[in-house]
């Protein structure tokens, strides 16, 4: 009988998901822009904390949050719009450029080919060309479809962001009793109108849940975008001193890239050096340091600098991130992207918080409670505690020792 329960239980467990994800995906129109306003606003919460503590109104904090926005909004406008026109300026050269490298490694791959051809008894026809797909592709008609398609855009982005930002406008302004009602929500009174104690916990788990992820969201979002800033400023100075074109725009992809685990990295390592190619060929000094100093930021950073830095507050495991990248993306596109690791993050959170769900948090989690880690970290805090008393120890009894002296 137990177990039917937890049979029935489960199947229920997993419509009731298949049915969440089947309105998240048709309602990402909603969705999106309401999930963005969570970020923003919990990313805006110490500016608001420390104008409440200085006594603005609320209602003042939040125009002053939103116009900050606007105003990082209109300089990224400005800034994409003025590198959109140059490039557009410049490509011609770079479409030349490419062309004619193409055209010379199908010249070297035919005088090959036609070598073997003569070995081996078979006349090459005179049409036969590897990349003529390549040299016969109209990069400048793709480019100026690709900015039309983006103009095109633009018009849905701005209703779009103006959903996002009336959503923002509402959860700054109630934030605080939201978190509130939240908490109301659970809470049960007996006969006589007082909270059940069984109802006061779950309420009062629930409050900390909240809470727990408000301050690890912030805490990801600010370590995020150091690390990211940190690898676009490493990767604008590397490129500088070589004198490649449009060094701004290329730190914006490794910032703004840096955000998406896993691949993000990939894609902006290939999307810079395909360009450095493009205008150091054949220089291939230049062109092996571009791809190899992009590796080596990307590398040190990603896999070496933020682990050290963020430690086991934000552990996941590989393998779910990877995952959890690909069923946001599927999801919500390229917003799902950057926000797979926030959104699993938040879902880890509830999930070591709720007892019966605790197990899959140890399957999400990137290093186990019975692993060696979490064992050597507790050892050297024990170390550390046990030097600091040893160092106590000796202080009181040279103290009590120069008291006896006198």
């Amino acid at each position: 009988m137990e177990k039917s329960v937890r049979l029935t239980a489960a199947g229920v467990g997993i419509l009731a998901l298949i049915a969440v994800c089947f309105v998240l995906k048709t309602l990402s129109s909603i969705f999106i822009p309401l999930v963005l306003a969570l970020f923003l606003a919990i990313f805006f919460v110490p500016l608001l904390n420390k104008m409440e503590k200085h006594r603005i109104p609320r209602i003042v904090g939040v125009l002053i949050a939103v116009l900050i926005l606007l105003l990082l909004i209109l300089i990224l406008s400005l800034f994409l719009l003025n590198t959109v026109t140059k490039f557009a300026v410049e490509f011609p050269k770079y479409q030349e450029k490419i062309q004619g490298f193409y055209y010379g490694l199908d010249q070297h791959l035919r005088h090959f080919a036609e070598q073997l051809g003569d070995r081996i008894g078979y006349d090459i026809p005179d049409t036969f060309s590897l990349f003529s797909v390549v040299q016969n592709f109209q990069w400048g008609d793709l480019i100026s479809g690709g900015l039309n398609s983006i103009l095109n855009r633009s018009f849905s982005f701005l209703s779009a962001f103006t959903v996002l930002l009336l959503f923002l406008i509402f959860v700054m302004s109630e934030r605080v009793m939201i978190q509130d009602r939240i908490k109301l929500a659970f809470l049960r009174k007996d006969e006589a109108g007082n909270p059940t104690p069984e109802s006061l916990k779950k309420s009062e788990t629930v409050g900390f849940i909240v809470d727990r992820i408000s301050k690890d969201t912030l805490s990801y979002l600010a370590l995020k975008t150091v690390i990211s800033a940190l690898t676009g400023l490493c990767v604008g100075i590397a490129l500088s001193v070589i004198g490649m074109d449009f060094v701004p725009l290329w730190v914006a992809i490794a910032f703004s890239f840096n955000f998406i685990p896993n691949i993000g990295s990939i894609v902006a390592v290939f999307i810079i050096s395909t360009f450095g190619f493009a205008q150091f060929s054949p220089d291939w000094g230049i062109v092996a340091y571009i791809f190899f100093i992009n590796i080596a930021i990307e590398f040190t950073i990603g896999n070496w600098l933020e682990p050290m830095i963020q430690g086991k507050k934000f552990d996941l495991s590989p393998v779910i991130v990877f995952f959890a990248l690909l069923f946001w993306s599927w999801m919500w596109g390229i917003v799902g992207m950057f926000l797979a690791v926030p959104l699993t993050m938040l879902i880890k959170i509830v999930l070591v918080n709720v007892p019966v769900l605790r197990p899959i948090d140890v399957v999400i989690s990137g290093v186990s409670e019975d692993s060696e880690a979490p064992k050597r970290t507790e050892r050297l805090k024990e170390k550390a505690a046990a030097a600091l008393q040893a160092v106590r120890e000796k202080i009181k009894t040279r103290k009590n020792n120069g008291k006896n002296g006198k």
